[in-house]
């Protein structure tokens, strides 16, 4: 058996059908299909048909397939209904700021600062601002830090994409800013990576680009009175704790060093293509 596909027409000899559904905010075909029991053949047969197309211009604004419905009549009838949808892309090299200021968390295991120890009798251990000290070590606090998260929305024509220039932005996720970039200190700023999407039959894709900002901790004087120097937003600020006596002959598990380490590559963010400044 052959599918027999016709456009379901509403004037005459013209068997094109668009009509606006509002609900889909964009436009439909219908199609009757006859002669094919089998729904695989039936949507096979649909794309195949001459009324059928992969995207659909409209008053200046191009709409391309996203659902299909094929429903069932009779044996071997059906109705097929393609519905169609403009995506709204914003002009092509147009870049879109989108940002938020929710933060980030972090494990400290070293207070700021101590304030103070109580008990209910005798003298309470001093631990100096270690935070959660146990009998095998300092199990530290999970919280909140200052971290501002922004993305880049840029549409480009579908036909400039490069893979290797892909594959070279991949490579750079969740790395760190080795030099001043759009007015963020070297450091500070994590890429945390590149989302696309480009529609079947359009010739735009829309790319968005992820970044998180952390700020510089100054340097300081811990509760241990350890002098810190500047630390990048995103190098690691670790301690050692050993175990002493505080003033009182307790013993009390105590940072005696503290560590700045680097845990993310550094990389050019120049080669992103970003331009110079934000927000562009």
């Amino acid at each position: 058996m052959t599918a027999v596909v016709v456009e379901l027409g509403l004037e005459g000899s013209r068997s094109t059908v668009f009509a606006l559904d509002p609900s889909q905010g964009g436009q439909k075909r219908v199609f009757s299909v006859t002669n094919e029991t089998d729904p695989d053949n039936v949507h096979a047969a649909v794309i195949a048909a001459p009324g059928y197309a992969s995207s659909v211009d409209i008053d200046g604004r191009s709409y391309y397939p996203t659902t299909f419905n094929h429903e069932r009549l009779g044996k071997d009838v059906w109705r097929s209904t393609v519905d169609y949808k403009a995506f709204e892309f914003p002009p092509v090299n147009e870049i879109e700021v989108e940002f938020d200021t929710d933060g980030g968390s972090a494990r400290v295991t070293q207070a700021l600062s101590h304030i103070g120890d109580y008990v209910a009798s005798g003298t309470a251990p001093n631990y100096n601002g270690a935070i959660n000290v146990t009998d095998d070590g300092v199990d530290g606090v999970d919280i909140e830090i200052p971290a501002f998260q922004w993305s880049y929305h840029i549409t480009l024509t579908t036909a400039d994409l490069d893979q290797a220039w892909v594959l070279a932005v991949a490579s750079m996720t969740k790395s760190v800013n080795s030099a001043t970039w759009h007015g963020f200190a070297a450091g500070t700023v994590l890429f945390l990576g590149l989302r696309g999407r480009a529609k079947y039959g359009s010739t735009e894709s829309q790319l968005e680009f992820r970044f998180r900002f952390e700020p510089v901790d100054s340097a300081r004087t811990d509760a241990n009175g350890i002098s810190l120097p500047d630390r990048n937003g995103h190098d690691v600020l670790w301690y050692r704790s050993r175990d002493l006596l505080d003033a009182n002959g307790n013993l009390v598990k105590r940072a005696t060093s503290a560590h700045i380490d680097r845990v993310y590559r550094y990389a050019a963010f120049s080669s992103l293509g970003l331009g110079a400044s934000w927000p562009i």
